[in-house]
C-alpha cells in the first residue's frame, strides 16, 4: 500500500455544506489519483475522531465530467472522515490528515 498526498492543484468538493445528520451528500474528487487515469476510485469513509474511525465503509466512485463522485447518506452526528484509494491500492489521504467535516445536528441557533 502506498500512502500519497493530495497535490496543490487538485480539487475536492462536498455538497451540501454544512452537513446535517440525514443529508445525502455528494463528494467530488479530482485529486492526484484521478490524474493517473485509474479504472476505479473508492471513497473510504467513517465517523468519529480522525484517529479512531467507526462504521468504516468504501464506496466505489463514478467518473463524471466534474471528477469522481460518490453520494452517501450521513448517518452519524460525529465527525465525517474520508480519504480515497484507487484500484491499484494507492491512497490519497491529504498528507496523512484525511478530510474531516463536523456534522451539524440540525438545531437552529438564534
Amino acid at each position: 500500500m502506498v500512502l500519497s498526498s493530495l497535490s496543490k492543484t487538485s480539487s475536492l468538493s462536498v455538497t451540501p455544506v454544512p452537513i446535517t445528520v440525514g443529508d445525502q451528500i455528494t463528494i467530488t474528487y479530482n485529486g492526484f489519483l484521478a490524474k493517473n487515469n485509474p479504472s476505479e476510485i473508492y471513497l473510504h469513509y467513517g465517523y468519529g475522531s480522525n484517529d479512531n474511525w467507526k462504521d468504516v465503509k468504501d464506496i466505489k466512485m463514478h467518473k463524471t465530467p466534474h471528477g469522481w463522485e460518490a453520494t452517501l447518506k450521513v448517518t452519524d452526528s460525529s465527525r465525517l472522515n474520508f480519504c480515497f484509494k484507487d484500484n491499484e491500492n494507492c491512497w490519497d489521504n491529504n498528507y496523512g490528515q484525511n478530510w474531516n467535516y463536523e456534522i451539524h445536528n440540525g438545531t437552529k441557533v438564534f
